[in-house]
């Protein structure tokens, strides 16, 4: 065993609920609040609701998953806390051993580890056939030191096929690591030559496409329409993504790395062709990676991620945005962290918006749009304010219940962020948290002139109307407890009631 217990294991004894007598038709129920728990953000919450749903021993694969998951996802955010804990014990002279938070969280870790790994060996006996769980098996039993163990399950992976480019990214990356098992070495070579074979084709076809839209001077010459033109730029610039970021998973030899100057030169030639397509300076930014132009790669990924911010790229979960996505999530990863660039980074759930913002504002500022960085720099500076948002509240048939200032409000469930002005529930823009101050300077004087009642009744429209304008639609709000209860029930119809406190 590689666990001592199925679930996410993270919760000390005395923290962990106590499971009764819970009938094995109950998973279900147990695994849908589990989930809508993780879902809505609640990761306390779904720790406590996800070890009593396995422990029904649920029958089928994604109740496991979904807990493996979490536990990934909780293993990547705490693994900076190991680093600077590291750090402190480093700047005191403390050994490892002489740090009890330390060792702490080194133990938490090695718990959700375990579980991670014991999750997703229970969701292979319900998918065996799917490569990515066969994959993330890899990647979990290599966390905790079993390589021996892995090699089995990234071989099964292998043999059934990528489903999706991430998990071709996977593969190449695995198989670099496992560098004393012999087949992983063929497998490894295979990988290799399959890439310079696709790179020297896609070179090939850029030269040529190059030479196309070149002019002939020869009369008569029937030129290729502007529309197709432009499509097989599009078309060459998505490979080129694939290619160069394959290129930074493969640990290739020197033979296949003499490609990167090549597919480097033909990324930033297609870049040139389509200045306003960011997917062909991501392009770039991967083959100057590849290259260990740093410099060069950073500024490549800042302009292609405005780009691709400002086009509202990816558009869709195909075959190329699929590319798209992970790229564009490498990039901005290497943005946000230069120091340390690295393809496992490529599968960050999330990125920080804030500090891109200011990356997005000095790549405008170096094309010479200082106004337009400016605004980004106020969006994200607009970002860090403290908006003083309610400190919990209840869900109650798809709405967040709240009290605030004798009021009692019922936010739809889908609305992440808000702020209450002057008992109005807005978005958590600038413009909102400031909607009881402005108004134009020749309104203030009209009003001032008409003075008394007429006045203070244009004035309080005036600035209801303002506010309105930022309200999230489908608010519900009332002076009474039962009361704002008995307004939902009547607009949703009767249901089960499900409770949780969200902290802040």
């Amino acid at each position: 065993m590689l666990g001592s217990s199925r679930g996410i294991g993270t919760l000390p004894e005395s923290q962990r609920p106590c499971i009764f007598m819970i009938e094995q038709d109950d998973w279900l129920a147990l695994w849908q609040r589990a989930s809508q728990a993780r879902a809505s953000g609640q990761i306390s919450r779904a720790l406590e609701l996800f070890p009593p749903a396995l422990a029904t021993s649920p029958r089928a694969a994604e109740p496991y998953r979904e807990a493996a998951s979490l536990g990934l996802d909780l293993s990547a955010n705490l693994a900076g806390v190991g680093a600077l804990y590291r750090a402190h014990c480093a700047d005191m002279g403390l050994k490892d051993d002489e740090c009890p938070a330390r060792a702490s969280h080194d133990r938490l870790m090695r718990e959700i580890r375990y579980s991670v790994v014991e999750n997703l060996l229970a969701a292979l006996k319900f998918n065996a056939q799917s490569p990515t769980v066969q994959l993330q098996t890899t990647r979990a039993l290599q966390a905790v030191g079993r390589a021996d163990l892995a090699w089995p399950h990234l071989w099964s992976a292998i043999k059934l096929g990528p489903s999706c480019y991430q998990d071709s990214l996977d593969t190449g990356w695995l198989l670099a690591t496992f560098d004393g098992i012999e087949g992983a070495k063929v497998q490894l070579k295979r990988l290799t030559e399959r890439w310079r074979s696709d790179a020297t084709a896609l070179l090939v076809r850029t030269n040529a496409n190059q030479k196309a839209l070149c002019p002939t001077g020869f009369p008569g010459a029937d030129p290729q329409p502007e529309q197709f033109e432009h499509a097989d730029l599009v078309e060459l610039a998505d490979e080129l993504v694939g290619l160069a970021h394959t290129a930074l998973a493969l640990r290739l030899p020197e033979r296949s790395e003499a490609l990167l100057p090549e597919i480097l030169d033909a990324a930033a030639r297609l870049a040139t062709q389509l200045p306003g397509y960011g997917p062909a300076y991501l392009a770039e930014g991967l083959a100057a990676l590849g290259v260990s132009d740093t410099r060069r790669a950073r500024r490549c990924f800042a302009t292609g991620s405005l780009l691709c911010e400002q086009a509202g790229l990816p558009v869709r979960p195909s075959a190329a945005s699929d590319k798209l996505t992970v790229a564009l999530a490498t990039a901005r990863a290497c943005l946000l962290n230069p120091t340390a660039p690295s393809i496992q980074e490529d599968t960050a759930p999330s990125i920080d918006g804030r500090p891109l913002r200011f990356v997005h504002a000095r790549a405008l500022r170096s094309e010479g749009d200082a106004f337009a960085a400016l605004d980004l720099c106020g969006d994200a500076v607009a970002e860090y304010f403290v908006r003083q948002p309610p400190i919990s509240y209840e869900f109650y048939k798809g709405y967040k219940i709240l009290a605030h200032e004798g009021q009692y409000y019922a936010v739809p469930v889908r609305v992440r962020e808000f702020t209450i002005i002057d008992g109005v529930v807005c978005k958590p823009s600038r413009a909102a948290q400031f909607a009881r101050f402005r108004l134009p300077r020749w309104v203030i004087d009209l009003l001032r002139r008409l003075g008394g009642r007429a006045g203070r009744t244009a004035w309080s429209l005036l600035r209801t109307l303002r506010r309105r304008l930022y309200a999230v639609p489908g608010v519900k709000v009332a002076d009474d407890f039962e009361a704002l209860l008995e307004s939902i029930d009547q607009s949703e119809g009767v249901a089960k009631i499900e409770w949780s406190v969200q902290p802040q």
